[in-house]
């Protein structure tokens, strides 16, 4: 009853918050109309455009993902300020790192399912950029929406879907694609086939790479980053009206290659692992012609499976899943109270992680069999107060219980209200200015909460009972110009600078202790509350748009540190630089990037700990040419100096030169 109760009473605070704000309940607000150009946003959990969402937002539809010819999730999210995927060149190690933080301090959503893997040395999800439409990426705390693990930010992955795959009024249709890169003799292919009878489509869709070992800079192989991907997509959907869009999808992620135990790592145990991530998701959406219904529903399913084989004698396999079963509801309803209009958003959410461990085909304590229950209820409301000022406000309050499969281990349960407020004022026609504080927080992995057994030798891990979420604090101001016509008659010129302090509590650490720590954690490993950390940065965002040439600035600079120690943050990135240039005729795209990386010496160093990080420039250059209507041909050069360089928290280098070549073809 506790926890029903608690639950309930949130409810009653949530619903009372927003309706303050809209009674009496009147006529909706008038529809505001939007330049054609205008990027419209899911993020927000209501649809509306890029620019009236408060955070920074970045959007890659199907186009940008091609020209990238991404092939994992470092290729998706290179370039954008503030963000990056670390941990290395393997894909099985990738993890998004938004503002500096990581490590499941990021929500990735795909077509709605969560991904919430937690295990060090590995990924958090796997997917093939084939298969996807389109990616959104908002920059900072959003637990106000999406609850635990949004204290970085929040991506969102949508698939491939019929009626955006075909052409209007086609009912059939198809692609076929092929890739080379030279740098690790990377054999892609891919094919599409999409159909459309009457309300219904359906769309499928596979792909392939094969791919040896990486060559950095100085010639030297990585070893062990050679990979074998397969992955596929089914997605049905029916619209039975102009109202209501209904979709099952299944996508699945296959990857079998050799690789090192601490993927992430130059080093370590040789193993034959066995990446397979499935996800099945169910989505309603109904956007009737109403102001009180604008309803987006989801149940989902998704699981990621690690299987480590030996290859040398005497050593342990090792198998570690996490699944995840949830349901995801969230409605909008337009109301006015006089003269104020607002958006009204609120839903709930509740999902079960389910995470599993064996070695040698027995529970295994380094991951160990438990679940994590999360309901969560939200609302946010946005009030246009006047015609230049709108007001946002928002909480969501989660509850979270989690219990091991052994019983003689402690139970934990907390529970975490998050709250939003922001303000967006049009200072004048071009210029918009964005005042925001968000409250985030992280729940305990259960990894971190019941973790056991030896983590190296003569080193044991211990669970920690007491273990609190993190919850962080972030103040942000925002500056935004969007003017025609600035240099000469044609042209336009958009800008974007963010702010930020992101002050966090209870900082979740793995803490590494040797002989000379008291007892009981004499040479014991063990997650712990830190104390208090900080990250401090901003981003700016320039691009500049004249006939057919266009050119971007982008930028970003962080600062973290340990309030309590005094000691830096060894998360954050080093500071980033980069600038594009592209040049688009009727049938070719010409560009190339430079994106200088800082170094980043603000760590301590030492085992166990992060590494100083050297500078590096990186110049990619690239070429699209639509041969025909159905032919488009693609190059490019990524590291075309072949430097020798590394990301921040990795210790293995990046891949040096490589040319990549794509030939696709509609019918």
């Amino acid at each position: 009853m506790g926890f029903l109760s608690s639950l309930a009473c949130a409810w009653r605070r949530t619903v009372a918050a927003m309706v303050l704000l809209s009674m009496p309940a009147m006529a909706a607000a008038t529809n505001v109309e939007r330049p054609a150009d205008t990027i419209l946003v899911t993020i927000g959990r209501v649809v509306q455009p890029e620019q009236q969402v408060i955070a920074p937002v970045s959007v890659l539809d199907r186009e940008e993902i091609e020209l990238r010819q991404a092939g994992d999730l470092a290729d998706l999210l290179s370039d954008l300020p503030g963000v990056q995927s670390a941990q290395g060149p393997r894909p099985e190690a990738l993890v998004p790192n938004i503002r500096g933080l990581g490590e499941g301090r990021v929500v990735m959503r795909i077509d709605g399912a969560r991904q919430n893997m937690a295990i060090r040395h590995r990924a958090q999800s796997l997917l093939d950029p084939a298969l996807l439409e389109r990616v959104e990426i908002l920059r900072g705390p959003a637990s106000s929406l999406y609850g635990s693990g949004a204290t970085g930010g929040v991506i969102l992955f949508e698939t491939l879907d019929a009626e955006g795959f075909l052409e209007p009024g086609a009912s059939f249709g198809g692609q076929a694609r092929l890739g080379y890169q030279s740098n690790n003799n990377a054999r892609i292919g891919s094919a599409t086939l999409a159909a459309q009878a009457g309300d219904a489509g359906l769309i499928t869709s596979v792909s392939r790479r094969a791919s040896d070992d990486y060559v950095d800079g100085d010639g030297n192989t990585l070893e062990l980053t050679e990979s074998d991907v397969f992955s596929g997509l089914v997605k049905g959907s029916w619209r039975p009206d102009q109202a209501q869009h209904l979709s099952l999808t299944y996508l699945g992620y296959v990857d079998d290659s050799p690789s090192l135990g601490t993927a992430d790592r130059a080093s370590g145990t040789v193993v034959d692992r066995s990446s397979r991530q499935q996800s099945m998701s169910l989505r309603y959406q109904l956007y009737p012609d109403s102001d009180l219904l604008a309803l987006d529903a989801v149940v989902y399913w998704s699981d990621l499976m690690l299987d480590e084989r030996p290859v040398v004698a005497g050593q342990a396999r090792v198998e570690n899943s996490l699944s995840t079963v949830g349901v995801d509801l969230a409605n909008s309803s337009r109301l006015q109270t006089g003269t104020i209009a607002h958006t009204l958003t609120y839903g709930a959410e509740l999902y079960r992680d389910t995470q599993r461990g064996l070695r040698n085909g027995r529970p295994a304590p380094q991951f160990r069999g438990s679940q994590r229950e999360t309901v969560g209820l939200f609302a946010q409301n946005r009030a246009e107060l006047t015609a230049r000022l709108d007001l946002v406000l928002g909480l969501r309050h989660d509850a979270i219980d989690s219990r091991p499969d052994e019983a003689e281990l402690v139970a934990t349960s907390f529970s975490q209200t998050s709250y939003q407020a922001g303000l967006l004022f049009d200072l004048a026609s071009d210029w918009t200015l964005s005042a925001s504080f968000n409250e985030a927080f992280r729940a305990p992995a259960l990894r971190e909460l019941f973790i056991g057994g030896q983590h190296f030798p003569g080193n044991f891990y211990v669970p920690n009972p007491e273990l609190q979420p993190e919850s962080a604090r972030n103040y942000e101001l925002g500056l935004r110009f969007d003017r025609r016509g600035v240099l000469l008659n044609d042209d336009r010129l958009k800008a974007r600078l963010a702010v930020f302090r992101n002050d966090i509590d209870d900082f979740i650490e793995q803490r590494v202790r040797g002989h000379d720590a008291p007892a009981p954690l004499t040479n014991t490993t063990r997650f712990d509350n830190v104390g208090q950390a900080r990250v401090e940065g901003l981003e700016v965002e320039l691009d500049w748009r004249i006939g057919d040439y266009s050119a971007g600035l982008f930028g970003a600079r962080q600062r973290g540190d340990d309030r309590e120690l005094g000691i830096p943050l060894e998360s954050i990135p080093g500071d980033e630089i980069g600038l594009r240039l592209e040049h688009r005729l009727p049938a070719l795209l010409l560009g190339g990037q430079i994106v200088h990386t800082f170094e980043q010496d603000r760590v301590l160093g030492g085992m166990h700990r992060a590494q100083p990080t050297p500078s590096h420039t990186l110049i990619d250059l690239y070429a699209t040419w639509q041969a025909t209507p159905d032919l488009r041909i693609s190059a490019r050069i990524d590291n075309l100096s072949d430097a020798t360089y590394r990301r921040h928290l990795t210790l293995i280098n990046q891949p040096g030169r490589s040319v990549k070549l794509q030939a696709s073809y509609l019918f």
